[in-house]
């Protein structure tokens, strides 16, 4: 009973001092959610995108009258045509070059030529659309309009939603635990606090369950905000989602104590944990996704912690996902967590 006395008045003063700071209520709760409603809204809401294409053509048929018509065919789907002749078609590449066209085409013989870097997906589907648009009129036959199934799952922000809350969840443990914990020892609390009958297992299982308490206030925000203006719901188990939850605030508040082990310089405790921080931010797909890395990095960037927990959220909201299916990723990040801490327990340094 004591311990948990002891646990229950650590949590009361970690979450009193959290609740105390403006700025870091901020960064917690209101930075995600604008960060969500901003990039929701820019990459969901239906825009109109104009596309500037080059045409070369020569001189003496110069803008002939069926090249006209089908210029105004590309006009209604905004691709704004540059007319070139071909005497000045280095003018066509200058524009390329300063990117102010997406492609160059050029007519000869009755056809046309496209030039474009073929790694650019925004190219590729605006040249199949100008050919496809080429034959219709060719043939004088009408397009059929696409039909809009909407699904959850296909849009951005179902995309980014998850993402936020798995990045959201190491944030949470990696500055508010970790770098609390270096603060600490940079003050010489600590070594006071170990000389005192508190129980250092309780200690640190004080800051988990804190930190846990607070990333479930964050994501239960941004869930709200997703469900209210994004019409976002979890698809799947909410046993699933609770589960992986608990195992990603495990995974990382054991790679929280690692990193928080040694350490007593402020400089170098910001830099280990932007070192852990960073570089998964940016791999592990919670702004776009890791397929379009090389096959042999996905292999790694699949078993980061970030990755799992993020793919597990996803699988979650946007596919239905059983508890079943997430039993590998969360019984990884549990692993994770268990060996991290078991390391940086084992060397952490109390003074």
């Amino acid at each position: 009973m004591q311990i948990l006395r002891e646990i229950y008045q650590l949590v009361t003063i970690q979450i009193k001092q959290f609740y105390r700071q403006p700025g870091v209520l901020f960064w917690a709760f209101i930075f995600p959610l604008a960060m969500a409603w901003i990039l929701g809204v820019a990459f969901t809401t239906e825009s109109k995108t104009h596309y500037k294409i080059a045409w070369i053509v020569p001189e003496s048929i110069r803008k002939p009258t069926r090249l006209k018509q089908f210029e105004k065919k590309l006009a209604s789907s905004s691709v704004q045509v540059v007319w070139i002749p071909e005497s000045q078609k280095e003018k066509a590449w200058k524009l390329y070059r300063k990117q102010k066209v997406v492609l160059v085409m050029q007519w000869q013989n009755q056809k046309w030529h496209f030039y474009y870097d073929t790694r650019l997906q925004e190219a590729k589907l605006l040249h199949l659309e100008i050919e496809r648009k080429w034959t219709h009129f060719l043939t004088g036959t009408k397009e059929s309009p696409p039909s809009s199934v909407p699904i959850q799952g296909t849009r951005y922000i179902d995309f980014l939603l998850p993402g936020l809350i798995a990045m959201g969840i190491m944030n949470s443990l990696m500055w508010g635990m970790s770098w609390t914990l270096i603060e600490l020892r940079m003050k010489k609390l600590l070594r006071r606090m170990s000389a005192s009958p508190m129980s250092k297992p309780g200690f640190m299982l004080s800051f988990y369950i804190s930190r846990m308490m607070i990333t479930a206030v964050e994501t239960l925000i941004l869930f709200v905000f997703g469900k209210w203006y994004f019409n976002l719901t979890l698809t799947g188990s909410w046993l699933g989602f609770f589960l992986i939850f608990l195992a990603g605030n495990f995974a990382f508040a054991g790679i929280g104590v690692l990193v928080a082990s040694r350490t007593d310089n402020s400089r170098i405790g910001n830099g280990l944990i932007n070192a852990v921080t960073f570089p998964m931010t940016v791999a592990s797909g919670i702004f776009f996704s890791y397929e379009r890395f090389p096959e042999m990095a996905q292999k790694f960037v699949a078993i980061l912690p970030l990755t799992l927990l993020s793919d597990a959220t996803r699988l979650l909201f946007n596919e239905g996902g059983t508890l079943s299916a997430i039993l590998m990723p969360a019984t990884a990040l549990i692993l994770y967590g268990i060996i991290f801490g078991a390391v940086g327990l084992k060397i952490y340094k109390w003074h």
